[in-house]
């Protein structure tokens, strides 16, 4: 017979502690990290309806070619549908004629989420130039330095942001975004908390500098996170950062209240579900852990690590088959799983001789 292993479970815990933060970092530009690291083939957008914009704007360019409205307005069409590379033939014209700012950002935008980094910067330097009292452009400018790791050249711009607004919270902010990469977070959590002196509005402040106290143990973390919630009380991601935080301190009732409240505020938000079901793990309370790592893979299809947990949870109800196919699902989404490969080996029966 294939007896279940004794698996000590409090490894859910320390999943929820160490694996889960790194997805909470909450960044402003939640989009950075994935823009340098790679773009699908852009998306086949039907536009041979009559009633589409890009088909009516398209005929218009024909009898009007230089026009700088119909040029401007086509290539934000194309921007919003990820047809990158269309974008930037219609707002390079555009930019050309006329290099306004906002041609010149929706123009950087194309050229970074199309992978040219390089254009990206150049383009955005040359806006900087020809507007040098751009705010706007310059912080802009800092972000994608940012984004492609010019660590030094976004400082830079962000004192030149100061030298024309000394409390600009905005170039405070994303100093501390640029320390906490490097791995200096005590810099990170000054710049981070002059940010909010400069606009107490400013809600990422907030939540990044609360993380990082939350980091070093700190009680004042709540304080921060709770600032941030007044400014926004249903912010998902200052609500995942409290309970984040509670689930670590053992507050575990406290951080099932707030999952439990992000999910009727967001139904598709999968991590709340995986989050949940670490805990219900972690007290053993396995039917219901299975059940939340049912709903994290439903919204999430491709969550590998949610298939592992599921097939954990079978694991432990004795339920070895439904283990064994969610193990194999996890292996077939990361080849590299190595929980996952041991798991499977485990649930696995020996062949008959």
């Amino acid at each position: 017979m294939h007896l279940l292993p004794r698996i000590k479970r409090k490894g859910a815990a320390q999943a929820l502690k160490t694996t889960i933060v790194m997805r909470t970092t909450i960044i402003t530009f939640f989009w950075l990290s994935v823009i340098c690291c790679g773009v699908d083939n852009e998306q086949k957008i039907p536009t041979d309806t009559i009633d589409d914009p890009i088909v009516e704007l398209t005929n218009l360019l024909e009898n009007q070619p230089n026009d700088l409205i119909y040029l401007k307005q086509r290539g934000s069409l194309y921007l919003e549908r990820g047809l990158y590379v269309k974008a930037i033939l219609d707002l390079k014209r555009a930019y050309e004629q006329e290099p306004e700012v906002v041609t010149g950002h929706m123009l950087s935008d194309a050229y970074l989420d199309a992978q040219e980094s390089r254009s990206a910067l150049e383009l955005l330097q040359d806006v900087v130039e020809k507007h040098p009292m751009s705010l706007q452009s310059k912080l802009k400018l800092s972000e994608f330095q940012f984004i492609c790791k010019q660590y030094a050249k976004a400082h830079e711009t962000l004192q030149s942001v100061r030298r024309q607004d000394p409390e600009n919270a905005e170039s405070f902010f994303m100093d501390g975004l640029i320390y906490e990469e490097k791995g200096a977070e005590g810099q990170a959590l000054s710049s981070y908390q002059q940010a909010t002196k400069s606009n107490p509005e400013l809600l990422d402040a907030w939540i990044h500098a609360g993380q990082i106290l939350d980091r070093r143990g700190d009680p004042d973390a709540e304080r921060y996170f709770a600032a941030a919630l007044t400014i926004q009380p249903d912010h998902i991601p200052t609500l995942h950062a409290q309970a984040i935080s509670q689930a670590a301190h053992d507050q575990t009732l406290n951080a099932k209240k707030i999952y439990k409240k992000i999910i009727l505020l967001a139904p598709d938000y999968t991590d709340a579900y995986f989050n949940l079901g670490l805990l219900y793990l972690d007290q053993d309370s396995l039917a219901p852990a299975h059940a939340h790592f049912d709903l994290a893979v439903k919204t999430r299809p491709q969550f590998a690590n949610g298939y592992f947990y599921r097939g954990l949870a079978s694991e432990f109800m004795a339920n070895l088959e439904s283990a064994r196919l969610d193990y194999e699902v996890t292996r077939r989404l990361d080849p590299t799983h190595e929980r996952a490969a041991a798991a499977l080996a485990r649930v696995t029966p020996p062949p008959s001789k």
